[in-house]
């Protein structure tokens, strides 16, 4: 089950967020961070953190390109080439694809966090921010950016 809240203080101002953003700020200035951008080695680290959707209008939904490997290793499954739909939580789906089409459809940050209790592991905190993600001089993406404490 998830339970998460949007734009709360304690994923705005979460220090690990925080570094992400600054470096996402320093790399693309006041422009829209973008595919090429992210294959830097500067972003490395994050990789394994990182999640990349695209907005698919037939199926109004967003497909997984990326999944990092340390998001494999928390929920025990490979998401590439899923849809949001296609997870186990239904009653998150709506609000995340919401979430991620605003950030794509109106070029801005959102701030999610919350909790999630997964199969047989402890509940985890998670904070997360997605942000529009531009592809070949188009934004029809988000590139998420997902921490657990």
């Amino acid at each position: 089950m998830a339970d998460f809240n949007r734009d709360r203080d304690e994923t705005i101002n979460h220090p690990k967020i925080i570094e992400f953003l600054n470096l996402c700020d320093s790399t693309c200035g006041e422009g829209c961070i973008t595919a090429q951008m992210i294959k830097e080695s500067s972003f490395i680290n994050y990789w394994p953190h990182l999640i990349v959707l695209e907005w698919e209008e037939e199926k109004r939904d967003f497909r997984y390109k990326m999944w990092g490997s340390q998001l494999t290793r928390f929920y025990g499954l490979e998401l590439t080439g899923k849809y949001i739909a296609d997870g186990d939580h239904k009653d998150a789906e709506n609000p995340f694809i919401e979430a991620h089409y605003e950030a794509m459809s109106e070029r801005k940050r959102i701030f999610l966090g919350g909790t999630i209790d997964w199969r047989d592991k402890p509940s985890q905190t998670w904070n997360q921010v997605i942000m529009p993600l531009e592809r070949n001089g188009k934004i029809g993406e988000t590139l998420t950016y997902v921490t657990f404490t």
